[in-house]
């Protein structure tokens, strides 16, 4: 039995050196890193996408209320920017810090939290102005709107995805 086995063992060192050792290694990593560089852009087109998404809802909502303007393009796109910057950093701090408040108005609170990150954005952005409370509540509420349905539409890779329903025997869907 010990003869078998390093015999065996002989065989194996003969077929496999470590520089074929290496090379497989090698060529295994090379395959990750691709991949991970695939994962990388996937990821930056979603977030490029989301960010689109974000500028049309602006650019919407300054075509549906009096009190937002957008002077043009890159001022929504720059508005987006700050807005997403905004609601990443500050947006959960206040949403914490206004905790007891949102839970007595039942949730309605995020509302005016997002209505004063508007106002703030436009205070930042030369060529996106937002006048008066009522003009960043609704001005708010439309973007997160727009923004959400549109965004239900794109996956975290940034591709277009839907479900096609379709109905089957009577009242069940598939």
């Amino acid at each position: 039995m010990p003869h078998q086995l390093w015999a065996t063992l002989k065989t194996i060192s003969k077929n496999c050196s470590v520089r074929n050792l290496l090379d497989d290694l090698g060529a295994e990593a090379e395959a990750l890193k691709k991949e991970e560089r695939k994962k990388e852009k996937t990821w930056m087109r979603g977030i490029i996408i989301r960010w689109l998404i974000l500028t049309a809802a602006i650019m919407f909502a300054s075509y549906v209320i009096d009190g937002i303007q957008v002077r043009g393009f890159f001022s929504a796109l720059f508005a987006a920017a700050i807005l997403g910057f905004l609601n990443a950093f500050f947006r959960p701090i206040l949403i914490i810090l206004t905790l007891p408040i949102n839970i007595l108005s039942l949730g309605l609170f995020t509302f005016i939290i997002n209505a004063m990150l508007l106002k703030m954005a436009s205070g930042v952005i030369p060529g996106f102005e937002v006048y008066g409370f009522w003009s960043a509540v609704f001005g708010s509420l439309i973007i997160s709107v727009v923004s959400w349905v549109l965004s239900s539409f794109i996956s975290e890779k940034g591709r277009v995805e839907y479900i096609d329903l379709k109905k089957k025997d009577g009242d069940r869907w598939e």
